[in-house]
């Protein structure tokens, strides 16, 4: 039984190395710029929490490329009171109004409905 268990085991083994299940990962090259730039840094559970703070504040510092987007702030008119809505949408996108009649932009009502 020990041999028959035995050679399984080698089997299995030569087909996981066969195949390259346990080859090296292969990430996208700004993830493996960023995994290569933390060689030899600290691990972040070593640093006192302030120093840990600041690292996590300068890898979050740099510029952040943002869509164009459309914004409109509207009053509506709701019954005896005025109801704020927010409307947000990338440039050019707009969806049909539920009537047909119009094209309207997504649209947010001030109490997050």
């Amino acid at each position: 039984m020990t041999s028959l268990r035995s050679r399984i085991t080698t089997a299995a083994l030569t087909m996981t190395l066969g195949t390259g299940a346990l080859a090296a990962p292969v990430l996208e090259p700004a993830t493996q710029k960023f995994i290569d730039s933390l060689a030899g840094s600290k691990p972040i559970y070593t640093l006192s929490p302030q120093a840990a703070r600041g690292v996590l504040l300068s890898a979050q510092s740099g510029p952040v490329a943002l869509a164009p987007v459309s914004a409109e702030d509207r009053v509506l008119p709701v019954g005896p009171n005025r109801q704020d809505a927010h409307s947000r949408d990338p440039s050019g996108t707009r969806r049909p109004h539920p009537s047909g009649d119009s094209l309207l932009p997504r649209c947010r009502m001030g109490d997050g409905r």
